[in-house]
C-alpha cells in the first residue's frame, strides 16, 4: 500500500463525512415523509458531509491534544534547559508512566543538571528489574522530559529496595 494512515486522521476525516451526509439524508428523509420538505436536496447532503469533514478533523486535533497531555509532552514543551523544569514538569512528565520507581523521591536539581547533560552527551544507562528502576531514577526523569530515553541494563531489586517501591507518577521532589 503505497499510502498509509498511522493515526487514523483521515479516517476520521472520512467518517465525518459519512456521517454529515447520512444524518443529513436521514433528516432530510423524515421532512419529506412529514410533508415539511417537497424534495430531496442532494446539495444540501454535500454541505452536511463537508461539514462531517470539518466536524471529523477538529476531532482528530482535539484526540491528539488528549493524547499529548496523557504524555506530558504539552507541558514539557517549552523547556530548553534544566533551570526550566519544575516539580509541575515533572509530575507531567511522568503522568501515566507505567514503570515503578524504587525510591521515593528524586532531587530536582540533580534532575535539571542530568536534562542540561543531555544536550551535549547520551544518557548512561538506567538499571531496571523488571518494571522498577533500581539505579537511575533522575536520568530516566531528565531523558523523558526530552525525549530522549536512556537505555536499560539489568538491574536487582534488592529487599531493602522492595519497600520503597511506588509508581513512577508517584515519586516526589526535593
Amino acid at each position: 500500500m503505497a499510502y498509509t494512515d498511522p493515526d487514523g486522521e483521515f479516517v476520521n476525516l472520512i467518517v465525518g463525512a459519512l456521517a454529515g451526509a447520512a444524518i443529513d439524508a436521514a433528516m432530510q428523509g423524515v421532512l419529506i415523509a412529514t410533508g415539511v420538505q417537497d424534495e430531496f436536496k442532494w446539495g444540501q447532503v454535500a454541505g452536511a458531509a463537508a461539514m462531517g469533514v470539518v466536524g471529523g478533523g477538529v476531532f482528530s486535533k482535539g484526540v491528539q491534544l488528549v493524547k499529548a497531555l496523557k504524555r506530558g509532552k504539552i507541558a514539557t514543551k517549552g523547556v530548553t534547559r534544566g533551570s526550566d523544569i519544575t516539580e509541575d514538569t515533572i509530575k507531567a512528565a511522568l503522568k501515566g508512566d507505567k514503570n515503578m520507581a524504587s525510591q521515593k523521591a528524586v532531587e530536582l536539581k540533580r534532575v535539571q543538571e542530568y536534562y542540561d547533560k543531555l544536550s551535549t552527551s547520551k544518557a548512561p544507562n538506567i538499571k531496571m528489574d523488571g518494571n522498577v528502576i533500581t539505579d537511575g531514577h533522575h536520568t530516566y526523569i531528565a531523558g523523558k522530559i526530552k525525549g530522549q530515553l536512556p537505555g536499560v541494563d539489568g538491574g536487582v531489586l534488592t529487599n531493602a529496595k522492595k519497600a520503597n517501591v511506588i509508581p513512577l507518577s508517584e515519586i516526589k521532589t526535593y
